[in-house]
């Protein structure tokens, strides 16, 4: 049976649609399945996500991080969004007869690789982590990559698991993880405010006393004139999409702010889709087998 598994690598390019192309075609060309991919320029970032089996998707991967390596200049970066390299995250997600600990073995020949041949510093997080400080990605990304670099420079404790103890010159640095499905979700605010959106994502934020398992930071969209609370729902045990709206709603009236739409970033899990449908109908009872071409295609 195939070991199927997910990837959903982030890169520092949101702006060249050219670079970005040739990123996507790695993945259309290799044995793995496109699921979806976005860009935004406020964020200049890209996150692509593709599935299969697990050779073929860590060899995809590796041809990713090697590309992104020659493409993209993180001396000339900029953007909203948190980041430590040009390659910037890249989380492996178990699928079918797949195993958290088959997905961190895997991280971690990938990990080696990367470090040896591309000469990336590799920081191993979520599952995968060897240090306690790196379990958390947004503890990697504390202070974007001038601040691991100072942590490199000054703290034992911030020296790479794979690859050299310093910077890549141009790709920075790659956080690899193992992890569960996550859900990306941004609601943007009918506002230029920025405060008030971060003052938003921290009443969200489960660091804050907020909602559990959720990540938030508010960032300012230029191109579109607005701000947004970007999320990370990490843990669905307790907190469902729905709910974060209905806080960010809440907390953004507060503001005298009215919420403009949401932004899904790559894929959902159906289980998320019905939990949302029951809460909002009463309807909690009802699984994917009563929706009419999810039977279809079951018969088929």
């Amino acid at each position: 049976m195939e070991k199927l598994v997910e990837c959903i690598p982030n890169f520092s390019e949101g702006r060249s649609l050219e670079v970005v192309e040739r990123l996507v075609d790695i993945v259309r060309s290799g044995g793995a399945e496109l699921l979806d991919y976005s860009s935004d320029p406020d964020h200049n970032r890209t996150v692509i996500t593709y599935a299969g089996d697990m050779q073929d998707v860590v060899e995809t991967a590796f041809k990713l991080a090697r590309q992104a390596v020659e493409e993209i200049d993180m001396r000339s970066h900029s953007g909203v969004h948190p980041r430590i390299g040009a390659l910037d995250v890249l989380p492996l997600v178990p699928l079918e007869n797949t195993t958290l600990d088959d997905c961190i073995s895997a991280a971690r020949e990938l990990g080696k690789r990367l470090g040896k041949e591309l000469r990336l510093p590799v920081y191993y997080y979520g599952y995968a982590a060897r240090n306690a400080l790196h379990v958390r990605l947004s503890d990697l990304r504390r202070g974007g990559l001038e601040g691991l670099k100072k942590r490199m420079l000054y703290n034992p404790d911030w020296r790479p698991d794979e690859g050299p103890g310093y910077l890549h010159p141009t790709a920075g640095a790659v956080a690899l993880g193992v992890r569960k499905p996550l859900i990306a979700y941004n609601v943007n605010l009918r506002s230029d405010d920025l405060k008030a959106a971060q003052r938003i994502a921290a009443h969200i934020r489960e660091r804050g006393g907020g909602l559990h398992g959720v990540d938030a930071l508010g960032v300012r969209l230029a191109e579109a004139g607005m701000v947004q609370v970007t999320v990370n729902l990490r843990d669905r045990g307790l907190t469902s999409l729905d709910m974060i709206y209905d806080d960010i709603c809440t907390a953004a009236a507060e503001e005298g702010i009215t919420v403009d739409s949401g932004e899904l970033i790559g894929m959902i899990p159906l289980d998320e889709v019905m939990r949302v449908f029951g809460r909002a109908t009463g309807l909690s009872g009802v699984g994917p087998e009563r929706v009419l071409e999810w039977k279809l295609k079951e018969k088929n």
